[in-house]
C-alpha cells in the first residue's frame, strides 16, 4: 500500500515551487489541506490524481498576474456567454481531438473579471502596499514534520509580518463560513508552522468584485489543528497501522 513519505531533502522543497511536482504523484507524498480534506472524508482516495479545474486555473491566472506577471497566460478563451454553447463545445472538442485531454478554456467574460480584480487590488492602498512590500518573498514553499508526517505548503507572499494567501470568492459575505468549507482554517495552522508567521487572507470577491482582508483567530486555528489531527488519525488508522479496512470507512457525527 502507497504511504506518504517519511524522509525529504532541500531538493524536494526546491521542487516544489513546480506546480507540476507540487500537485503531481511525487509532491502528492506529503500531506496537504487538500490531502487534510481527503482523509477526513474519504481516505481511499488519498493517493488519487488530483485533475486540474477551470476555477483553478484562473486562480492561477489571477496569481501570476499580481506577483509574476510575465507568467500570467490564460491559452484559450471562449467569447461566448456560456460553456452550454455549441461553439465552447466545439472548441472543447477540437482541442481534446489535438491532444489536449483536459482543455482549459475560460470564457472571455471570466478572463475580463480576473482583470478588473488584479486592478483593484494594485490600487487598493492596504493590498498593494503588503503585496508589494520591500523585501517580500513570493510563492516559497517548505516541507516541516507535524503530528509525526510530512507536510508541505507554498505560500503566496511572506512579509516581514505575515503570510500572505490571496483567495477568490463566489460570495465575499460568506466567506468567513465557506473558509471553513475549504478548509482553510487547516490551512492557516499548517502555514503559520510551516511559515513562521500568521496567516492572511487576501480575497476578491468574483460575484460583486468586493474585496477582504481576513485575519485568523486563535479559534480558527485551533479547529484546523482539530481537522488536521482527525486526518492524522485517519492516516495511521488505515494506512499505516492498518487497524481498519478502507472499504468500511464510515462518517458518523452528530447534527
Amino acid at each position: 500500500m502507497k504511504t506518504l513519505a517519511t524522509t525529504f531533502t532541500q531538493a524536494d522543497i526546491d521542487k516544489l515551487q513546480d506546480d507540476e511536482f507540487y500537485f503531481g504523484d511525487e509532491g502528492g507524498r506529503f500531506l496537504s489541506k487538500s490531502k487534510v480534506k481527503t482523509l477526513i472524508t474519504d481516505p481511499k482516495n488519498l493517493f488519487a490524481p488530483s485533475e486540474k479545474t477551470i476555477h483553478m486555473h484562473l486562480g492561477t491566472y489571477l496569481h501570476q498576474l499580481l506577483i509574476e506577471p510575465s507568467l500570467a497566460n490564460v491559452e484559450h478563451i471562449y467569447d461566448g456567454a456560456t460553456r452550454k454553447n455549441k461553439g465552447y463545445q466545439v472548441m472543447k472538442a477540437e482541442l481534446i481531438e489535438a491532444g489536449d485531454e483536459n482543455p482549459m478554456i475560460a470564457l472571455k467574460s471570466e478572463v475580463e473579471m480576473i482583470d478588473r480584480l488584479v486592478a483593484k487590488m494594485k490600487a487598493h492602498p492596504y493590498m498593494s502596499d503588503h503585496i508589494y512590500e520591500l523585501g517580500n518573498k513570493y510563492e516559497v514553499a517548505n516541507i516541516m514534520e507535524v503530528g509525526g508526517v510530512l507536510v508541505k505548503g507554498k505560500t503566496d507572499i511572506i512579509t516581514e509580518s505575515m503570510n500572505i494567501d490571496i483567495k477568490t470568492t463566489g460570495d465575499i459575505s460568506r466567506f468567513r463560513w465557506s473558509a471553513k468549507d475549504f478548509y482553510y482554517d487547516v490551512q492557516a495552522y499548517l502555514y503559520r508552522l510551516l511559515f513562521d508567521r500568521p496567516m492572511v487572507f487576501f480575497v476578491a470577491c468574483k460575484k460583486t468584485e468586493a474585496l477582504g482582508v481576513f485575519n485568523c483567530s486563535e479559534d480558527f486555528y485551533k479547529n484546523g489543528e482539530r481537522r488536521f489531527l482527525k486526518a492524522v488519525e485517519n492516516y495511521k488508522k488505515y494506512y499505516i497501522d492498518k487497524e481498519l479496512v478502507l472499504d468500511n470507512f464510515l462518517i458518523t457525527d452528530t447534527l
